[in-house]
C-alpha cells in the first residue's frame, strides 16, 4: 500500500509536495534556519517524556517546540515510535503548533486548487 502524501504551503505558496507526513514533519521543523529537527527524550520514573525541537547548527542548543509523555510499555524503540506518531498526529490536526502555514494531502490540495493529482514528491529549492 502507498502511503499518503502531503503537501506544505505557507502564505500559499508550496513549500513541499508528495511527501510522507514524517518527511513534512521533519521540514516543519527545519523551516527557517539553519537548524536541524531533533527529538529528545527523558525518563521521568513512570515513564519517558519526548521532546521535539530543532537543534541550532551548532549543536550546542536545543529549542524545544512541543513535548509529550508516554506510558512506558517496556520497549524504547515502541515507546518512541508513539510519541513521534503523537508529533505527527499533531502537525496534520492542530497544524499551528509546529508549522505557521497549512499541510493537508496532495489531493485535498490539488481539489482545493482544482489542479490534478501531484504523482512524484517536490521540496522547494531541493531536489527529492
Amino acid at each position: 500500500m502507498k502511503a499518503k502524501t502531503y503537501t506544505m504551503t505557507l502564505a500559499d505558496e508550496v513549500v513541499a509536495q508528495g511527501v510522507t507526513v514524517g518527511r513534512a514533519l521533519v521540514l516543519a521543523l527545519e523551516h527557517g534556519g539553519p537548524h536541524s529537527a531533533a527529538l529528545i527524550d527523558r525518563d521521568l520514573g513512570n515513564g519517558p517524556q519526548f521532546h521535539i525541537g530543532r537543534r541550532t547548527e551548532d549543536g550546542r542548543r536545543f529549542i524545544k517546540v512541543h513535548s509529550v509523555n508516554v506510558a512506558r510499555s517496556g520497549d524504547a524503540g515502541i515507546d518512541t515510535g508513539l510519541a513521534i506518531e503523537f508529533f505527527e498526529k499533531t502537525l496534520l490536526e492542530n497544524t499551528g503548533v509546529l508549522w505557521p502555514g497549512r499541510v493537508e494531502t496532495d489531493l485535498a490540495y490539488a481539489r482545493r486548487r482544482g489542479r490534478p493529482r501531484v504523482g512524484e514528491a517536490r521540496i522547494k529549492g531541493k531536489q527529492p
